[in-house]
């Protein structure tokens, strides 16, 4: 098995989500992401880092977009749900995705979303295939981003939307980061990048940056938030540790105190697939 899949592996994953999203749902099969949102938006910020970032890619009804990094698919049932379109997740763990399925099942989200086991630098799509690109703390777990981006510019469409939200660190802080943290146990894995990283391979691949906004501020405040919970005990259950295990309290310690100093930082990145337009930031 991957290592970097290994990571994420739960032991009976997909039976722990069905208990909890059983329990959650107490019978309603309508969709409502606040349902078990507390487990299957895995990133900082939650439902609402997601809500935020939907309302700057503004997908059109019908458009048809990939999640890359999807987990367990909190994220596309949202996508789908809010903007009317068709939502492929693809992630590289295959417990993930036979979770994300399960849920979509039961939250009859199936028509709108599928869930593919896949590496996200070996795309298994045609040419010009999406009208979009979503990815939410994704690339760190990446070490061949130039990779990574040829690919995003060749499956989307002509003036097709890539949306990321991103953690990135500065060269000279990467050293300094002490781990765990949700995307690394031990720093295995753990491909950090600065802002200005991110900007030039957005740049060197057909993309016209419109929006690419420092937004750690926020992301701080809610990792401490979270975290002031958990020290007092007063996190619901389920929540992320179904996913992250006993590592969970002192994940979310280390990633309160890199924010904290500035070590990390968080992106919200929105771009167009153009044909070498200039750069147009307008945030």
């Amino acid at each position: 098995m991957n290592a970097l899949a290994s990571h994420y592996q739960k032991q009976d994953l997909n039976g722990q989500i069905k208990l909890a999203l059983d329990a959650a749902i107490s019978g309603n099969k309508d969709f409502d992401p606040n349902i078990i949102a507390a487990v299957d938006q895995f990133h900082i910020g939650g439902l609402q880092a997601t809500n935020d970032m939907l309302a700057l890619a503004d997908f059109s009804t019908q458009d048809k977009i990939l999640d890359i990094g999807c987990g367990i698919g909190g994220p596309a049932r949202n996508i789908a749900n809010n903007s009317d379109t068709q939502v492929i997740g693809l992630d590289l763990s295959f417990d993930y995705c036979h979770a994300a399925e399960i849920i979509s099942g039961q939250l009859n989200m199936s028509e709108k979303t599928g869930f593919v086991q896949a590496n996200a630098v070996h795309l298994p799509f045609a040419d010009n295939s999406f009208n979009g690109i979503w990815t939410q703390h994704v690339t760190m777990n990446i070490e061949d981003k130039s990779r990574l981006f040829c690919e995003f510019s060749r499956i989307l469409k002509p003036a097709g939307k890539l949306v990321m939200y991103e953690v990135t660190a500065n060269d000279d802080s990467v050293e300094s980061i002490h781990y765990p943290l949700p995307w690394s146990i031990d720093g295995g894995y753990s491909f950090l990048k600065d802002d200005m990283h991110y900007r030039g391979l957005i740049q060197s691949n057909q993309f016209q940056i419109s929006h690419f906004e420092n937004v750690t501020i926020t992301a701080h405040n809610f990792v401490s938030r979270l975290l002031g919970r958990l020290q007092q005990n007063k996190v619901q259950k389920p929540n992320l540790s179904l996913l992250l295990g006993d590592h969970y309290k002192t994940m979310m310690f280390n990633l309160a105190e890199a924010l904290d100093r500035q070590a990390l930082s968080v992106y919200q990145i929105v771009a167009h697939k153009s044909n070498g337009a200039k750069d147009n930031i307008q945030n």
